[in-house]
């Protein structure tokens, strides 16, 4: 595991061998913990194939669709562990 220098002493970063990305920070006046998992994706990282899919992702999921609205699709989605 490679350690990544951070300007907060409070941060530790470290790359693991899969290449995975782990940045902990210590918040010693919180009694819990958080996850958040970033990914490399989008309209910048598509290829000439997929073009458009990242943006027509974000209408489905941000936006809704005719037959369900936002907080519809959310359901459906963490309904089923996502």
């Amino acid at each position: 595991m490679n350690k990544t220098p951070s300007s907060n002493e409070n941060v530790r970063v470290h790359r693991l061998p899969n290449g995975f990305t782990i940045a902990m920070e210590r918040l010693p006046y919180l009694h819990s913990a958080a996850l958040g998992l970033w990914a490399r994706a989008g309209s910048g990282v598509e290829l000439p194939h997929e073009s458009g899919l990242a943006h027509f992702l974000e209408h489905l999921f941000f936006k809704g669709t005719r037959t369900r609205n936002v907080h519809q699709l959310m359901e459906a989605v963490e309904s089923r562990g996502g």
